[in-house]
C-alpha cells in the first residue's frame, strides 16, 4: 500500500507542476546579477554623520546602521539609528532590484518624517563601484522634495553616502555625508 501511495504521488508531482506552469503561475524569481552588489552593504556599519548647514557651518554625529540581505537576497533592509543633534534618529529602509525598469527601487522612513516614507530609484555604475539614487519624500514641512544620494563603495570596509538637494540659489548642496565603517 505504502509503496502504491508513494508511486501515486511521484506520478502527480509532475502533472501538478505543469498545472502551476499552464495556470500562468510565474516561477518563483531568484537573486541574480544585480542582486550581488548589495553584498557590499551587508554587515554592521559605524556611522560618521556631517550634516552641512546652508551657513557653513557644519553638525557631526555618529550612529550605527545594520543591513542584512532578505527574501533570499531579492532585498536588502537596514535599520539606523544616530542622533541628529539633540534628537535620536531612527530609521528603516528597504531596497530592490527591479528588472523592468533596470533599475533599484528603494523606500526610507524614520521617526523624524513624521510627514510619510521616501522613495527612490537608484542606478549602479560597475567602473566606479557607485549607486547614485533620486529620491522623493515628504520635507519637514510636508512639501514634497527631492535629494540625490550618491554612495561609492570605497572599499569592502568602508563606503561613503553623500546626500544633495537644491539650495536657496537652485544648485546642487550637499547637505550631508555619511562615512560607513564595517564593525568588526
Amino acid at each position: 500500500m505504502r509503496l502504491l501511495l508513494l508511486a501515486l504521488a511521484l506520478m502527480a508531482t509532475p502533472a501538478l507542476a505543469d498545472d502551476a506552469a499552464m495556470g500562468g503561475m510565474p516561477a518563483p524569481i531568484a537573486a541574480g546579477p544585480a542582486h550581488e552588489h548589495f553584498k557590499a552593504f551587508v554587515g554592521n556599519w559605524k556611522v560618521e554623520i556631517t550634516m552641512n548647514q546652508p551657513d557653513g557651518t557644519a553638525l557631526k554625529s555618529e550612529g550605527k546602521q545594520t543591513s542584512s540581505l532578505v527574501l533570499g537576497g531579492l532585498g536588502m533592509a537596514f535599520e539606523h539609528e544616530s542622533m541628529m543633534g539633540p534628537m535620536k534618529m531612527l530609521g528603516h529602509g528597504f531596497s530592490t532590484w527591479i528588472p523592468g525598469k533596470s533599475k533599484y527601487e528603494s523606500y526610507w522612513m524614520d521617526n523624524m518624517s513624521q510627514n510619510g516614507m521616501s522613495h527612490g530609484w537608484a542606478t549602479w555604475d560597475d567602473a566606479t563601484q557607485t549607486l547614485t539614487e533620486v529620491m522623493t519624500g515628504p520635507g519637514p514641512d510636508g512639501k514634497e522634495m527631492s535629494m540625490t544620494m550618491v554612495t561609492k563603495v570605497e572599499s569592502a570596509d568602508k563606503h561613503t553616502s553623500t546626500f544633495m538637494m537644491k539650495g536657496p540659489d537652485g544648485k546642487d548642496f550637499p547637505m550631508m555625508m555619511m562615512v560607513y565603517t564595517r564593525v568588526k
